[in-house]
């Protein structure tokens, strides 16, 4: 009997091959706008990892549509990120706090464990302050 992550593999990847095919079927414009939505879906996965409620297909969707999308991907980090900038200023304090704050709830991908998702957290603020200062 195949284990149940074997089993949640395989339709994930099945799944997603689907979704793959759909976003490949969108003009360029389509996908990027989709693509520019997953950063507000990203933070809101992330933000549920921290009570263990993360979707995992969500996340891997996501992951999909952002391969698909690239630029919109980055056009929605950007701005997601960009915002926060009007409150805490231009100083380099400021900006390794945004991305500290931003990496942290960046979701964590694979095997939504504690352990998985708290070294992922921690791996995410931390890269996010340095890049940031």
């Amino acid at each position: 009997m195949p284990s149940p992550n074997a089993v949640f593999t395989e339709l994930v990847t099945t799944t997603f091959r689907k979704h793959r095919k759909d976003l490949k079927d969108k003009d360029w414009v389509t996908r990027n706008i989709i693509g520019a939505g997953t950063a507000l879906s990203d933070i809101y996965q992330g933000a549920k990892q921290f009570v263990g409620a993360g979707d995992r297909s969500q996340i891997e969707a996501n992951k999909v549509i952002q391969d698909e999308a690239p630029v919109g991907s980055l056009t929605g980090s950007v701005a997601l990120a960009a915002t926060p900038f009007g409150v805490v200023g231009k100083g380099v304090k400021g900006a390794a706090a945004t991305g500290a704050i931003y990496g942290a709830l960046q979701p964590v991908a694979g095997e939504q464990t504690l352990e998985n998702v708290a070294k992922g957290k921690a791996l995410n603020t931390l890269v996010g302050g340095a890049f940031a200062a």
